[in-house]
């Protein structure tokens, strides 16, 4: 998949998460999944951001995990590295 799945935006200190599959019901894909993390990973790592947002372009926010892709052996691939599954990682729970 050449596009992003989650597109990231800042608003101030609030980032803004987006799973942007809306012909799919933002099902998490292996690529959502992968887009997820990547957005925690900048949250986390950004001093700046209070507050992070995850969503899904309308009209839901998500399906739960992608069928297809569990069909198609891909289901392992919907876990995450620093766990989780499908596609949701442990935040650090960082305080300000």
């Amino acid at each position: 998949m050449s596009e992003a799945v989650v597109r990231y935006e800042l608003r101030g200190h609030v980032a803004l998460a987006t799973i942007d599959r809306p012909e799919a019901r933002n099902a998490i894909s292996p690529e959502v999944a992968a887009g997820i993390e990547a957005a925690l990973d900048r949250i986390e790592g950004d001093d700046e951001v209070w507050v992070g947002i995850l969503t899904g372009t309308p009209p839901s926010f998500s399906a739960g995990a992608d069928l297809k892709a569990i069909g198609a052996g891909r289901g392992a691939e919907l876990a995450t590295e620093r766990g989780g599954s499908p596609g949701s990682s442990s935040a650090s729970g960082r305080s300000r």
